[in-house]
């Protein structure tokens, strides 16, 4: 195995699957699901808490529910009404951390999903918020 991954290292082929495969599918994924984001959540009040959306990283999106959303109530409905699984931002708190901003803040994940259902994720999921909206 130790011969493998150095052959893959010292090869550049892990590097060239990095930048020719991997980088351009999560850019398309992610410049997909923040047109979904910019035209079904936005008009919501849902805010992107990161300030520049041209350079990023990783494979999630945080979302700041408008108030008086709470993250863990529209991670349920979601869940219940829509069969769409988000991670509600207490899920990810560090203990001895006193944020409380994280009970406002949901996690979308644009890696594992198929690109095409992206855009149907985030509908569905304005449609969550809509409702909760209307009738907390």
């Amino acid at each position: 195995m130790s011969t493998f991954i150095t052959q893959l290292l010292s090869s550049g082929e892990l590097e060239k699957h990095i930048y020719t495969t991997l980088q351009p599918a999560y850019a398309r994924r992610y410049k997909s699901m923040m047109t979904a984001i910019e035209r079904y959540l936005l008009p919501l009040e849902v805010a992107l808490p990161q300030m520049d959306r041209d350079v990023v990283g990783g494979y999630f999106l945080w979302l700041e529910l408008p108030k008086p959303l709470n993250a863990d109530a529209v991670a349920q409905r979601a869940k219940a009404e829509e069969n769409l699984i988000i991670g509600q931002g207490p899920l990810f708190a560090v203990y001895g951390d006193e944020r409380k901003d994280l009970e406002q803040q949901i996690r979308v994940c644009f890696s594992w999903e198929a690109e095409e259902n992206l855009s149907e994720g985030i509908q569905r999921l304005a449609t969550v918020i809509r409702k909760m909206l209307r009738d907390p």
